[in-house]
């Protein structure tokens, strides 16, 4: 399983959900946005128009932020 996350450097959620998928031992790529607007405009238009972050991708495919992922690995997900 490969994560790509849409993040800011402040978020807690973000902070959170790179410590998830370290702890689970996934490999993620980690674009930061927060000086990116037309970055976050793109990827935000692209799933919908989700507008928080993070903005996580597992295999490509667009899961939510971090309330999603944590989701998923309670019910096994990540494992």
């Amino acid at each position: 399983m490969k994560a790509t996350l849409y993040t800011k450097p402040t978020c807690p959620y973000c902070v959170q959900a790179k410590a998830l998928l370290a702890q689970k031992k996934i490999k993620f790529e980690d674009h930061d946005i927060s000086n990116n607007p037309s970055l976050r405009k793109k990827i935000s238009d692209s799933v919908g128009g989700y507008g928080t972050v993070p903005m996580i991708f597992l295999d490509g495919n667009f899961i939510g932020g971090y309330s999603e992922l944590q989701r998923l690995d309670r019910q096994g997900g990540l494992a």
